[in-house]
């Protein structure tokens, strides 16, 4: 995949952190791990982690179930997905799209990054509260 912004160079995206691993964030991990992307799900709840990791995997599950994806391929995704409870996981991505549940600030969270050490200075957003870096 390849990422444009503005007038800058073409960036090749072949890794993708998600903060928040709800389930918008659930769905926005599985859409990229099928765009086979490697995907960091980082979630601070190991609670929720885990249900995420398990909600993927189920989907995979019921695509294999109904002969729209080879196990193998399936298998292949989920080696492609990282689960992590730190925000410190996203500093090699190309690309950190946030779907931290709105109304919670993810700083308030204990969260304090600049995203510097990533290949794009980039962070895609799907909620409206301000910024992760305090």
């Amino acid at each position: 995949m390849l990422v444009q912004v503005d007038n800058a160079d073409r960036v090749a995206v072949t890794s993708v952190a998600v903060v928040g691993a709800g389930l918008m964030g659930t769905g926005i991990a599985t859409a990229l791990l099928n765009a086979d992307l490697a995907v960091t799900l980082i979630e601070t709840r190991s609670d929720a982690l885990d249900a995420a990791v398990k909600r993927i995997r189920a989907a995979f599950a019921r695509d294999i179930e109904k002969g729209r994806l080879p196990a193998r391929t399936a298998e292949h995704r989920m080696n492609c997905l990282t689960p992590s409870d730190t925000i410190n996981a996203a500093a090699d991505a190309d690309l950190v799209i946030e779907a931290v549940f709105e109304g919670f600030a993810a700083g308030a969270n204990g969260w304090s990054w600049t995203p510097a050490p990533l290949l794009i200075d980039l962070v895609a957003r799907n909620a409206t509260f301000g910024s992760l870096a305090r």
